[in-house]
């Protein structure tokens, strides 16, 4: 998946608000930032978010964090962008997310009060499309975003910038199969090169195949944090499928 930046013009009516929330210090969020930030722009009207943005490392971790918020009103649909991340994002800064949007929310009761009196609205499912002029990305209404990690030794630039390494792969949850992947490499073709090799392969099926191409074709000194990133990154897939199944009941 290819991802390109997209500007759009926000209406007279809309409104910034942003939520902050302490990053674990294990977080690379909490090494470069401190505190983890969700930005949004809503509709003073109804509270719809047009627009959202959050500092994470990666950008398709920003984008598919983005894609489970935009289109929900900040004023009524609370409990549904929590239930958002904390069912579809498998990450260290789940959490944290939650506490930022409801920071964002108590920050707008501040200067709109009504906001707090609005009525639930109308649940809708997950947004898929690409909303016309603005910067939401695609991703089909079956997956999760994952996130897998590794130590990387002493002397590698990775554990200077981020402290450890990791991947931020997009999966349809049927299937296991991988949609996206990003790595916060410090070069860009590191993880545009990883990525062609994982994508279109299932974590359920293709582990130990993902793991032959990156000892075959990776010729670097992090390649067993890769591969450990695929295990960590698998058994995640794994929890999530069952807690799934738990919920569902027989």
């Amino acid at each position: 998946m290819i991802r390109k930046a997209a500007w759009m013009i926000y209406p007279e009516n809309s409104l910034y608000v942003a939520g902050i929330a302490k990053a674990s210090a294990q977080n690379p969020i909490a090494v470069r930032y401190e505190q983890l930030l969700t930005a949004l722009v809503f509709d003073r009207e109804n509270g719809r978010i047009i627009d959202a943005d959050v500092n994470m490392v990666c950008e398709l971790t920003t984008d598919f964090v983005k894609s489970l918020l935009i289109g929900y009103s900040i004023f009524t649909d609370l409990p549904k962008m929590a239930e958002n991340i904390s069912k579809n994002y498998c990450g260290l800064s789940r959490k944290a997310l939650v506490v930022c949007i409801k920071n964002a929310f108590a920050n707008i009761s501040e200067l709109v009060p009504e906001a707090a009196n609005r009525p639930a609205s109308v649940q809708k499912p997950r947004l898929s499309f690409q909303q016309e002029g603005s910067s939401l990305h695609t991703f089909p209404q079956s997956t999760i975003c994952i996130v897998g990690l590794s130590k990387t030794n002493s002397k590698n630039p990775i554990t200077m910038h981020h402290e450890i390494l990791f991947g931020s792969f997009v999966v349809e949850t049927e299937s296991g199969k991988i949609v996206d992947v990003q790595f916060n490499t410090i070069c860009r073709i590191t993880s545009l090169f990883l990525s062609q090799m994982l994508v279109g392969l299932s974590f359920y099926t293709d582990l130990d195949e993902m793991s032959r191409r990156v000892q075959k074709r990776y010729l670097d000194g992090s390649c067993r944090a890769v591969q450990v990133i695929l295990k960590d990154a698998g058994n995640k897939l794994e929890n999530w499928r069952a807690g799934a199944a738990k919920e569902k009941g027989p």
